[in-house]
């Protein structure tokens, strides 16, 4: 990695442009991993609530995803809205953060008794990830929209 000096950076000049969209992988399923996974909080719009999100950042194992990203390490992201209790807890029972549940039940952390953690879906897998394409006012992006356990 290069390394990053402000002042050179501030006095630099180019007269070539920039992409200003992201490269995206066909929509497939694809064999990943977890690579990352970030804790982040919103407002919500309509209601003025806090909620949260747990980012889930798959690395995507796919010489057609590199190839069309032109990425060594493709990521497709799946973002998981939070149930959580008043105090902040995440919410717990029938029907409560099912899209969580499927996620830890597919990299075998779902087991009751057994201490579990978000960061401890980091390197789970391998996956079987269905990748769909996210066309936005912001940009177009890849969204996993379905995980399962690869067999």
């Amino acid at each position: 990695m290069s390394t990053f000096d402000p002042d050179t950076f501030m006095q630099t000049s180019t007269d070539q442009s920039m992409d200003t969209e992201y490269p995206v992988m066909p929509e497939d399923e694809y064999q990943a991993f977890i690579n990352k996974v970030i804790a982040r909080k919103f407002v919500d719009k309509e209601t003025g609530e806090d909620r949260g999100i747990l980012d889930v950042l798959f690395e995507v194992s796919s010489d057609k995803a590199k190839k069309a990203t032109g990425q060594d390490t493709p990521i497709a992201k799946m973002g998981v809205f939070l149930e959580l209790e008043e105090n902040g807890a995440l919410a717990l029972g029938m029907g409560k953060n099912v899209k969580l549940g499927k996620l830890r039940e597919a990299a075998k952390q779902n087991k009751p008794g057994k201490p579990w953690s978000p960061p401890m879906l980091e390197g789970a897998g391998p996956f079987i990830i269905k990748v769909v394409i996210d066309i936005r006012e912001e940009g177009t992006y890849n969204k996993v929209v379905r995980v399962a356990a690869a067999k």
